[in-house]
């Protein structure tokens, strides 16, 4: 079995009109949310391996809050397509991941990853998956080659208000996540 967490970068800064749009940094409040989100994953008990980002800046800034979390000392895995990538550029990045890696977090951006989230379940629509939301996958696989989308379910999804508003903690708790 395998698992997947698909991270939408947290919430990025407009303030440098200038910028080019990889080059956006996170702001204020993608900087309080990463960490979080981050540390709800750890305390869900997902033993996250190996990080694959898109090259954006916000992206990889939020995949080192979770590196950083998870104490992980393996580099971070970065991947042009998954820059505005689509399903398939997300299918393609976990083909080619080493079959003795069991948990892995991706690192994207929307609407890509509100794409790929429905595509997990067609019972249940998202949408839109928030800025540092973390969907949460399964997969009965031995060999990343054999990844599809198609044959991931949908186990949870995350994201900060909800952290931040006990009252939704539990809303779009789909089943009990196996941890193993």
């Amino acid at each position: 079995m395998k698992k997947i967490l698909f991270v939408r970068h947290a919430k990025s800064s407009w303030a440098d009109i200038k910028l080019d749009d990889k080059q956006r940094p996170l702001n204020k409040r993608g900087k309080r949310d990463a960490p979080l989100m981050a540390a709800r994953c750890v305390e869900y008990g997902l033993k996250v391996q190996l990080l694959i980002s898109s090259p954006a800046v916000r992206a990889f800034a939020t995949c080192l809050v979770f590196q950083d979390i998870y104490n992980l000392h393996t580099p971070i895995q970065v991947e042009n397509h998954l820059f505005h990538g689509d399903v398939s550029n997300f299918e393609e990045a976990l083909c080619g991941v080493n079959d003795n890696i069991d948990c892995v977090a991706i690192f994207g951006h929307n609407p890509g990853i509100t794409y790929l989230a429905n595509e997990l379940d067609s019972k249940i629509y998202i949408d839109n998956v928030p800025t540092a939301g973390v969907v949460i996958g399964e997969i009965d696989i031995e060999h990343w080659e054999d990844f599809s989308v198609a044959k991931t379910v949908l186990k949870d999804l995350l994201y900060p208000k909800m952290l931040y508003n006990s009252d939704q903690l539990n809303r779009f708790s789909f089943s009990k996540f196996s941890v193993s």
